[in-house]
């Protein structure tokens, strides 16, 4: 397991209602002495969009930063505060998750084997260094430079991207997994805020859906597509181009510019916010990237899907603190 899997794993349960870039800085304020060279986070300088991208895994955790941590760390505070912010309706949960990773917590309390397996993870990510000697990885083709493509020749068609002439594979259509995956859960608890403001339930869950109108189970199930299909876009381009995380990461600006207003507005609840915003992302033109101008790689289904990654990121939500 890599830091950013730790981070997903454990924010649902004691995320609570703080943004994934918040709720790293808390963590790991907590797995430190307080006397620590450092005070709190070592990601406290550093902007929300650089945290939300170690959240998500897009940037990997910095080696240093783990082995400073390592230095200063304090198992015993950190289980405290897992312990404290873990809720008893949760703690089944949580320790049924940790068996089916294969971490054996019988006899262990859940809180301190949480505190012993970040402390085993950072110092894997201590040791992660290139073996020397080590062949070089090499890619199964070499990837593409967006500038100076002419866009007009650039296409999508039976499941390829071509350029040039040259046909790239982008990735299969991915069919949402039943069990819902770790990175999936901010934006999943966003949607279980939303259907729970709009009928009045104190909560949530997957579990409750059955009872649930059929107009929020067929949302959950197109919500689940519309993220897969995004994730698809993002994980093709990534391997295709060159400068593809860059110009996906536009690609998210863009949406996140046509629709914050409309976030802004005043709902009856979030499902209606959800709704409102979901209607804008398919109504504008996102420019920013050279990646918009590819004919059907970016339709409404992956549009809606980036508004569920801006609500992983921390950058958007549903349900508002005042509403």
């Amino acid at each position: 397991m890599k830091p950013d899997e730790y981070f997903r794993m454990m924010y649902p349960y004691i995320g609570q209602a703080k943004m994934p870039s918040e709720f790293i800085d808390d963590l790991l304020c907590s797995f430190v002495v307080d006397d620590a060279d450092f005070a709190g986070s070592p990601f406290i300088e550093k902007t929300a969009d650089y945290k939300n991208r170690i959240y998500n895994g897009s940037k990997p955790f910095p080696i240093a930063i783990a082995a400073h941590l390592l230095d200063a760390s304090d198992p015993m505070r950190f289980s405290v505060y897992i312990n404290d912010n873990l809720s008893d309706d949760l703690v089944e949960n949580l320790e049924n998750e940790l068996e089916e990773l294969g971490i054996d917590i019988q006899g262990v309390d859940v809180a301190d084997k949480c505190a012993k397996l970040f402390v085993s993870i950072l110092t894997e990510t201590a040791r992660r260094t290139k073996r020397k000697g080590a062949p070089a990885k090499t890619a199964s083709h070499k990837k593409q430079e967006l500038i100076g493509v002419p866009i007009a020749t650039v296409y999508v068609k039976d499941g390829k991207i071509s350029i040039n002439g040259q046909m790239f594979s982008l990735h299969e259509k991915i069919t949402p997994p039943e069990n819902i995956a770790q990175e999936e859960m901010p934006y999943i608890k966003a949607l279980f805020a939303a259907y729970a403001q709009a009928t009045g339930m104190a909560t949530v869950t997957k579990n409750d859906l059955p009872t649930l109108n059929v107009r929020y189970r067929r949302n959950f199930s197109d919500q689940r597509e519309n993220y897969y299909n995004a994730v698809r876009v993002e994980r093709s381009v990534r391997e295709i181009f060159n400068d593809g995380e860059v110009e996906f990461g536009k690609i998210k600006e863009d949406t996140y510019d046509g629709i914050v207003d409309v976030c802004w507005n005043d709902f009856d609840d979030g499902f209606k916010r959800l709704l409102a915003v979901l209607n804008q992302v398919s109504q504008i033109t996102l420019t920013k990237s050279f990646l918009t101008q590819i004919k059907d790689l970016i339709n409404n289904s992956e549009k809606k899907g980036i508004c569920h990654m801006l609500v992983n990121d921390g950058r958007i939500q549903w349900v508002l603190e005042n509403d």
